[in-house]
């Protein structure tokens, strides 16, 4: 599989998963199984890593999605119809920059 097709499924799996699971805790599952199937596949691993890190950091939908998204919904200053659709606002041009991003350094050879 090409690594931009690699790249686009990893980060816009891991910006959805984010919403539903802490973003710390998805970092932390994730980040010794990438290691191991870029190690597998001859990819270096910093190359799937990086950006799924940036990706995961993505969590701005759901209250379950990072203690700050949980601070925000407490405390009913948002609705949570406001606060998903604001995320997704945010969240989806986020991916896609990150995406853009990581390929183009990808293309100069820098990661």
């Amino acid at each position: 599989m090409p690594y931009p097709a690699i790249l686009a499924i990893l980060v816009f799996v891991t910006f959805a998963i984010t919403q539903f699971m802490n973003n710390v805790t998805l970092g932390a599952i994730l980040a010794p199984i990438l290691i191991t199937v870029a190690q597998a596949s001859g990819i270096a691993p910093q190359r799937l890593l990086i950006p799924t890190i940036f990706a995961v950091a993505l969590s701005y939908a759901l209250p379950v999605a990072s203690a700050r998204m949980t601070l925000v919904a407490v405390t009913g200053a948002v609705e949570r119809k406001e606060m998903v659709r604001a995320g997704l606002i945010v969240g989806i041009p986020s991916a896609l920059v990150i995406l853009v991003f990581f390929y183009i350094i990808s293309m100069f050879g820098l990661i």
